[in-house]
């Protein structure tokens, strides 16, 4: 018999002050084709052909085979962006790539900035010193074919004669594509038992400018634990810990902060954690007893059960020590524990 703190920490809001979506127009290219369209969300070339009306629904009759040659060819995804130094009263810019489904490198202004292999990481790139002041600059991704990606690997494996790891190819029926399991993309783009492949190139979120007050904000990783137990006369007692990452962008010098938490749904749970930062660019995982013993929780459940599901919002301030705002998100979070219970198995 186990329990197990239930961690479930839904979403990460990333402050609007401080983010610059790349929203706007966004121009495909490859050969001969080009399109320039309005982006606010997700796009790929697929979405491109199908928003001008280039061929119908792809998820209709055999468009994924006849819109095959689209994933064998490399894109080039563009977007040109103006920026202006005064506009934000910042020390750090960087781009913010999640969600790039596909693989290729990253240029700002034709500098290099990184080569992408994994479709399932985020990452952020230090570019203050590449954009142009009261100027336009251009963010250009320009892809490989997943499909040519992973045989290239494939290839690459035998000549070294090594084991290409399974499946090699899809069976015929499916209409797929072969060596899924050599890169890191979404599984059924490549094709299944009874669903459509559609190898993608492109985004699942639109890119961002990431702005960062004095060299120092909030990280990606965060990290919410709720346990309770029972008191003699039954009534729950419920306990929370959080892990919020900080990262300082820049060499900035010593650099005291504190982490102001606050439960909105519960005016009474507010907490202050202060730390100190480092003299060099360094990332920080700072703990804190968010609850201790706290009554009148309404735990997590399911949809459609009991009251769920029922979320509190936990809001995060970074702030420096005359409570200067560095940063702030909000997080999506749930109480419950989860009892898991080991039965014998009995064989026959």
């Amino acid at each position: 018999m186990l329990l197990l703190g239930c961690i479930l920490s839904v979403l990460l809001h990333v402050a609007a002050g401080f983010t610059t979506s790349l929203s706007g127009k966004w121009s495909v290219i490859s050969a001969n084709y080009q399109s320039t369209q309005n982006v606010h969300g997700g796009w790929d070339m697929y979405s491109a052909f199908y928003d001008e009306k280039s061929f119908g629904d792809p998820l209709e009759g055999y468009r994924d085979i006849e819109s095959r040659w689209l994933a064998k060819r490399n894109w080039t995804f563009i977007h040109k962006f103006s920026w202006h130094r005064d506009q934000r009263d910042f020390h750090s810019l960087e781009l913010y790539i999640d969600g790039i489904d596909g693989f290729g490198c990253l240029f700002i202004n034709d500098r290099k900035l990184s080569c992408l292999d994994n479709s399932f990481l985020n990452e952020f790139w230090r570019i203050d010193g590449l954009v142009k002041d009261g100027a336009e600059n251009i963010l250009r991704i320009e892809f490989k074919s997943s499909i040519e990606t992973a045989m290239q690997i494939a290839n690459s494996i035998r000549r070294h004669g090594d084991n290409i790891p399974p499946p090699d190819c899809w069976p015929k029926s499916y209409r797929g594509e072969c060596h899924v399991n050599l890169i890191r993309t979404t599984q059924a783009s490549f094709g299944w038992d009874w669903g459509p492949a559609f190898p993608i190139q492109g985004f699942w979120n639109i890119p961002k400018l990431v702005y960062s007050r004095y060299g120092i904000r909030l990280g990606e990783g965060f990290k919410f634990f709720s346990t309770y137990r029972q008191r003699f006369d039954g009534e729950s007692l419920w306990y929370a810990d959080v892990l919020i990452e900080v990262r300082q962008i820049d060499n900035v010098g010593l650099l005291d902060a504190c982490l102001l938490l606050d439960l909105l749904e519960k005016p009474n749970v507010h907490l202050r954690r202060c730390f100190h930062m480092g003299s060099q660019p360094s990332k920080l995982d700072v703990h804190a007893v968010l609850l201790e013993g706290e009554t009148d929780i309404t735990p997590w459940w399911p949809n459609n059960i009991e009251t769920g599901p029922h979320v509190y919002t936990l809001r995060v301030r970074l702030v420096g020590p005359s409570d200067e705002l560095f940063d702030e998100a909000k997080h999506d979070v749930g109480f419950r524990t989860v009892e898991l219970i080991q039965l014998k198995c009995e064989l026959y």
